[in-house]
């Protein structure tokens, strides 16, 4: 009698995800720079997103909590994904996969 019972609870506890479409895991997405990009194209990214104030970009000053690694690969993939986070949530970006 306790299996059937836990087989009904088990099977409401689904349905509810599946019929409101709740998220069983989260995960989280990132925008990061392509480890091919030139370097002026990652300092073109930085400079867009902290010159023009898009992003803030005081976490990856000197003493910021994200200025280590100091790296422009790391420190742009942090201006890509503060701005891409920014867009998404504003409602004027989305996130999508692309399949190579």
């Amino acid at each position: 009698m306790t299996n059937v019972y836990l087989l009904k609870v088990l099977f409401i506890i689904l349905s509810v995800i599946a019929v409101h479409h709740l998220p069983v895991a989260t995960s989280k997405q990132w925008c990061i720079a392509n480890s091919k990009e030139t370097d002026a194209g990652l300092l073109l990214n930085i400079y867009l997103g902290c010159e023009h104030k898009f992003v803030d970009c005081r976490p990856i000053y000197p003493g910021g909590s994200c200025f280590d690694p100091d790296t422009l690969i790391s420190h742009a993939s942090f201006v890509m994904n503060a701005f891409s986070n920014s867009m998404i949530a504003s409602n004027t970006g989305v996130v999508t996969m692309v399949l190579a």
